[in-house]
């Protein structure tokens, strides 16, 4: 049997973090151009609980989970936005002075991620990896004001460092990435811990939330004001 992850990065860091837990042994190889694992359950010695193991091998890898529906439509779409700078992004710094110009918010679940987008600019969106989502919400007000207060959020925010990764979290985790005038910033946290209000990073959690709340209210019909 053979199986892949979104990318080639992704299968083979997967294939050598489950070789390295020394539940089961693996080995990769290539098909159709693309890098993939090779699995075989067929020796009488394999039990069922040598399977189960095996499978929580794998779910325990950040970024990695069974049934997780990645779409091409939403990889690009998210690569596209956490590439955008200062000549993306058009709108200065929410905090004079200052460098953050967006947030991408991504929260894992089981079989999908969403992630939520808020640019300097008023730019709002939410992306859904099975290929769903909202897209253009920063056309109502409150929607673009949630938006830029959690840009100013980022600002001063704590509990990132500077990365070029981009890996999707884990089920239960969340995962964000701040966008600014030079390298991005990123940082992340069991959702679990993040409902703390004295975890670094819940000031930037509960500012996303208010987009996501105010996206809402425009999805069922209760703001008017455009």
């Amino acid at each position: 049997m053979l199986l892949r992850f979104e990318d080639d990065a992704e299968t083979d860091r997967v294939v050598a973090a489950v070789q390295a837990s020394g539940e089961a042994w693996m080995g990769g190889t290539v098909w159709n151009d693309r890098r993939a694992i090779r699995i075989s359950v067929s020796n009488w010695q394999t039990s069922e609980d040598d399977v189960a193991r095996t499978v929580a091998a794998f779910r325990s890898r950040p970024g990695v989970m069974a049934g997780r529906e990645i779409a091409d439509v939403y990889t690009k779409l998210r690569e596209q936005a956490l590439g955008f700078g200062s000549s993306e992004i058009k709108a200065p710094p929410v905090i004079p002075g200052g460098r953050a110009l967006g947030v991408v918010m991504d929260m894992g679940y089981d079989t999908a991620v969403v992630s939520v987008l808020g640019l300097a600019d008023g730019t709002s969106s939410i992306y859904v990896s099975n290929g769903g989502g909202t897209i253009g919400m920063g056309d109502h007000d409150r929607v673009a004001a949630a938006s830029k207060r959690w840009v100013g959020v980022a600002e001063t925010a704590s509990g990132l460092t500077e990365t070029d990764d981009d890996p999707l979290p884990a089920e239960g985790v969340i995962r964000f990435n701040v966008l600014t005038t030079g390298r991005r910033l990123a940082g992340e946290a069991p959702e679990a811990e993040l409902a703390e209000e004295s975890h670094p990073l819940f000031p930037l959690y509960a500012a996303g939330q208010q987009v996501i709340a105010e996206i809402r209210r425009v999805e069922e019909g209760k703001l008017v004001d455009r």
